[in-house]
């Protein structure tokens, strides 16, 4: 029998896709609050934009979405917030240094 085999492949692919297309919108939600907050400059300002959104990320899917969504309640804990207060962080520093560098710019050490 091939059929769970053959959806295993495409669950995995669905929950990947939901993935990063999540984080995709998340990455524009930080670069519009900091943009809105006029601080796309300021690194400390941004890594505390980021740390904050990270966990506030956190604490709807692993609080908030519970009810909804059952199976989050086992993967909640401290390495699940800590990683995404890291992914908010490095979403932010990125942002400020791609901001930083502006349209047109070459890359550092680009002539």
């Amino acid at each position: 029998n091939l059929g769970p085999w053959l959806l295993e492949p495409a669950i995995v692919s669905v929950a990947l896709i939901t993935h990063y297309v999540l984080g995709i919108f998340s990455g524009f939600v930080v670069a519009w609050v900091l943009a809105a907050l006029h601080r796309v400059g300021q690194l400390g300002v941004a890594e505390a934009v980021g740390a904050v959104f990270g966990a506030a990320v956190y604490l709807i899917n692993f609080h908030l979405l519970i009810p909804f969504v059952p199976w989050f309640a086992e993967l909640s804990g401290w390495g699940t917030l800590i990683g995404h207060v890291i992914f908010g962080i490095a979403t932010a520093v990125l942002y400020v240094r791609l901001a930083r560098r502006g349209l047109g710019q070459p890359a550092a050490g680009v002539a």
